[in-house]
């Protein structure tokens, strides 16, 4: 058992890599994305981009095939 946990690297959803390459392509910023038991969660570096993915969270949830709530969040990194 051990040997297969040292083998299997976790790999990250599709939907994470979906939502940066969202950002990435229309507004030009690099974002932190994770995944919890209750949703997704954008980590932005400001308010006006915040605000701004707000507005767009209908479109990001459709772009990238998001099954859970959509959370965007302030934060520095």
């Amino acid at each position: 058992m051990e040997d297969l946990l040292k083998v299997k690297k976790p790999t990250e959803p599709p939907q994470l890599q979906a939502m940066k390459d969202y950002v990435f392509s229309k507004h030009n910023e690099i974002v932190k994305c994770s995944v919890s038991q209750f949703g997704y969660i954008l980590i932005v570096p400001n308010a006006s981009l915040a605000s701004t993915l707000h507005m767009e969270s209908p479109q990001i949830i459709a772009v990238c095939n998001l099954d859970k709530k959509l959370f965007i969040r302030i934060g520095h990194f």
